[in-house]
């Protein structure tokens, strides 16, 4: 039986490079062998999978830029993933390894015209940084939907968790190696894109939820304001509270000591660093997601002092190069959070509960949210509560829908609102929209209508987060309309 299944196994792979072609690049690092996509409109595209953009990393230390090879590199299937924070987060069917600084490269099988080069976009995942990786959004539809519009492509995997954003504190491990990783992977892709016929000097960051919001930090920092020229940040601010604050570094501490690493910084790296991987997934169990946090993530970015010299928004954003930036929010962003798919965000709401969410229900999440502000929680009573309550029904879908604006101000509208304001006194160009569709297929029954967090991806990726591309026309004139958004930005900004 397993002779059969290795036999099968070995005519998939011979049919899957048969059935693309390959496609050769030489780049000064050495030449890099992928696959050729015959794209609906009769182009080719040219995939390259699991190109190495930094040498293997070691653990809680910045990736080292990947050495020249000799031969052919091959780059026909995705690299690993990197480790999520908790072992319930890997999917079966994919590979983990901490040996996971890969990218791939979508690029048009034309030659472009002029020396230039085509505009490049660089995706960077969302997954509150503690999950995601480049793999689930594959390559074909990158190719049908970006590709054969002559924009050079790229997604990358950084490290997550622990792995990517623990922190002493001090300048042992500051913290924010995801944020460098990212940075090593922009600086390859801007040192080797014109290899695979992209413009160096036309790198559009784009970013979702925890990749936006790192994005939006990137921009403020002098040690990544030269690798890309426009950004564009879907539902994701830095100024965001699950996003950048210092309590990682009390989660770290947390981290060690179930682990039993304990003494000075110092120490404390030493004895983690010689640990299994076994032992970490086995301490994440234990120590499971915060539930005093709004979406239970542990693991964050911070002021590190080197990435980010100073502890303020405003005056990196003062000092910080004007990068074009296009910023999207959905209308109903924690409505997918509120519906209970983490189980553990202070949010939401026991399945039960949903057609039977009350005033006193909302009464009481503000009280909480309120807690310690002189006057706050009538205000907040006044607005998600009264507010036009006499024009609308006041039912369980009236509460729910307060709820989720409520906290979506907190998260996602807010903190985005503050950083526009800033990005524009210090003269910066920003543009901002909102998403109101959404697919019916999957949303019309929904305790809570409306666009949730991360609506956008099934429309540019057709990877299906909580929301279903439905194709029906309104669908394809919606994706149509963002995805002209987000290339036309990448062109011209």
């Amino acid at each position: 039986m397993r002779l059969l299944l290795a036999s099968l196994f070995f005519l998939f792979r011979f049919a899957f490079f048969e059935l693309f072609p390959s496609a050769k690049v030489q780049t000064k690092l050495g030449e890099i062998e992928g696959l050729r996509y015959r794209l609906q409109n009769g182009h080719f595209a040219r995939i390259f999978l699991g190109v190495p953009y930094a040498e293997p990393p070691k653990r809680f230390e910045k990736p080292k830029p990947v050495t020249p090879w000799n031969g052919r590199r091959l780059a026909k299937e995705f690299g690993p993933s990197c480790y999520p924070t908790y072992p319930w987060m890997m999917d079966a069917e994919l590979e983990f390894s901490e040996d996971c600084l890969f990218l791939n490269i979508m690029a048009h099988g034309k030659p472009p015209k002029g020396h230039l080069g085509y505009p490049v976009i660089v995706w960077i995942h969302g997954g509150g940084f503690e999950v995601g990786t480049s793999t689930i959004y594959g390559f074909q539809r990158i190719a049908e939907n970006f590709v054969s519009q002559h924009v050079v492509f790229v997604t990358i995997n950084y490290r997550l968790g622990p792995f990517g954003f623990f922190s002493t504190g001090d300048d042992v491990v500051p913290g924010n190696l995801g944020l460098w990783d990212q940075i090593q992977a922009l600086r390859f892709v801007k040192e080797t894109i014109a290899d695979f016929g992209g413009n160096p000097s036309e790198i559009t960051v784009l970013g979702g939820s925890a990749g936006g919001a790192s994005i939006s930090a990137l921009t403020m920092s002098p040690v990544a304001s030269d690798l890309f020229q426009r950004a564009i940040c879907l539902s994701g601010s830095s100024l965001s509270t699950f996003a950048m604050n210092e309590r990682v570094v009390s989660e770290s501490r947390l981290l060690s000591r179930f682990l039993e690493c304990n003494g000075p910084s110092e120490k404390v790296i030493s004895c983690m660093k010689n640990l299994p991987i076994d032992a970490f997934m086995a301490a994440f169990e234990d120590i499971g997601p915060a539930k005093d946090r709004p979406l239970g993530f542990r693991y964050n970015m911070r002021f590190d002092q080197e990435l980010f010299p100073i502890d303020s928004y405003e005056r990196l954003l003062e000092l910080s190069p004007n990068v074009p930036m296009l910023t999207l929010i959905t209308s109903a962003e924690m409505g997918v959070f509120i519906m209970n798919i983490l189980d553990f965000c202070v949010f939401d709401v026991e399945p039960q509960k949903l057609l039977s969410y009350s005033e006193s229900d909302l009464r009481l999440v503000i009280k909480t949210v309120a807690a310690g502000v002189d006057g706050l929680e009538d205000e907040l009573v006044q607005f998600y509560i009264q507010r036009n309550e006499d024009s609308e029904l006041p039912n369980s879908t009236f509460y729910l829908s307060r709820l989720t604006q409520l906290a979506s101000d907190i998260l996602f509208n807010i903190p985005m609102l503050q950083e526009v304001e800033l990005r524009i006194k210090y003269e910066g160009r920003v543009y901002v929209g909102l998403e109101e569709y959404f697919s019916r297929v999957d949303r019309d029954e929904a305790a809570i209508p409306g666009a949730y967090h991360g609506n956008e991806l099934c429309y540019l990726f057709e990877d299906q987060f909580e929301s279903v591309f439905d194709g029906r026309l309104e669908s394809r004139l919606f994706q149509r309309q963002i995805l002209d958004a987000v290339v036309s930005f990448s062109k011209t900004g």
